[in-house]
């Protein structure tokens, strides 16, 4: 469903604009600030998400070199690619547990914390958005209901809450809870806001990164409006409709900046954040895909493999 809508949204935008003008907006580019977007979004997409990932993995109690961690970050991005909502990035949690000996629920919170405090932050944004450029009362309300549990991100009393909640649960999934719920007290609020902080920082540098695309396909719109405006359009990219927000981002640029610049300009920067952005990242990360995949399932089919054999071991013989 996710490549039929990625097909029709881009189609669409196709119709919209024209092939020929869009084609024509594409060869205008200047190339200067095309390689300026590119090196920028690899610093972005790689170099900052993979250093703060270990690190948190790092407050965690389990610590990774750099080099690794980037290896896991783009040997996961063809999954996290197809899979709607970057679920795909599951799968990390597969590997660490295999290769590294990582618990599960440390992975997961690992995972599941850098994706709350960067969504955060794009909702910060993106609620200065709305007041900056209005967009209309529902999506106003939307944006206000989804911020509102956001203090709880960096809320010491949730840990103590969960562990009285989850303590009864049974078997694995008891152990699990417990083990998720150790993780998040081990992140005290401090740290916590200190990686929100980065994940700040990189919606700045997010909006840097729209500032430069547009610039290259000749849109001066200011500095404001590409601050204020790109978390939004980074937000529907991120609605589970499209694959990697290929479609719904190039209609976010058409609708949201249609006021600095021509229609064939918009929907070509659009594909061109598109490019530099989810497809340069899968392009990237071709030459760590086997040894990630060998890492997470060929890891977690010797694991069962080994619990096999232990139980069949450990059973009483007739």
């Amino acid at each position: 469903m996710s490549l039929v809508a990625t097909a029709g949204l881009l189609a669409f935008v196709v119709r919209h604009v024209g092939l020929a003008r869009l084609g024509a907006a594409l060869r205008a580019a200047d190339p200067t600030w095309l390689a300026a977007a590119l090196a920028l979004n690899l610093g972005i997409h790689v170099f900052v998400p993979a250093e703060k990932w270990r690190r948190l993995l790092g407050r965690l109690g389990h610590s990774l070199t750099f080099g690794e961690s980037a290896r896991i970050w783009l040997g996961c991005q063809p999954l996290r690619f197809t899979l709607p909502m970057k679920t795909g990035e599951l799968f990390k949690v597969v590997y660490l547990e295999g290769v590294h000996h990582v618990p599960p629920a440390v992975g997961t919170w690992a995972l599941v914390f850098d994706k709350l405090s960067n969504v955060v932050a794009l909702m910060a944004f993106g609620a200065a958005g709305l007041l900056w450029a209005p967009l209309g009362s529902r999506v106003s309300l939307v944006i206000g209901l989804l911020l509102l549990p956001s203090p709880l991100l960096f809320a010491n009393v949730l840990p103590a809450r969960l562990r009285e909640a989850l303590g009864a649960l049974p078997g694995r999934l008891g152990r699990f809870a417990r083990e998720l719920v150790d993780a998040m007290a081990a992140l005290p609020t401090a740290v916590r806001l200190k990686f929100f902080a980065v994940s700040l920082l990189q919606v700045l540098a997010e909006a840097m990164s729209f500032g430069v695309c547009l610039r290259a396909l000749g849109v001066h719109a200011p500095a404001l409006d590409v601050l204020f405006r790109t978390p939004l359009v980074i937000l529907l990219a991120n609605l589970p409709v499209t694959l990697s927000g290929i479609g719904t981002r190039e209609i976010g640029m058409l609708w949201l900046f249609s006021a600095h610049g021509s229609p064939e300009q918009l929907a070509a920067t659009g594909l061109v954040l598109s490019f530099v952005g989810p497809v340069l990242l899968v392009l990237t990360g071709l030459p760590f895909v086997g040894g990630f995949f060998a890492g997470a399932f060929g890891s977690a089919a010797g694991a069962a493999r080994t619990d096999g054999a232990r139980v069949e071991a450990e059973a009483p013989r007739e």
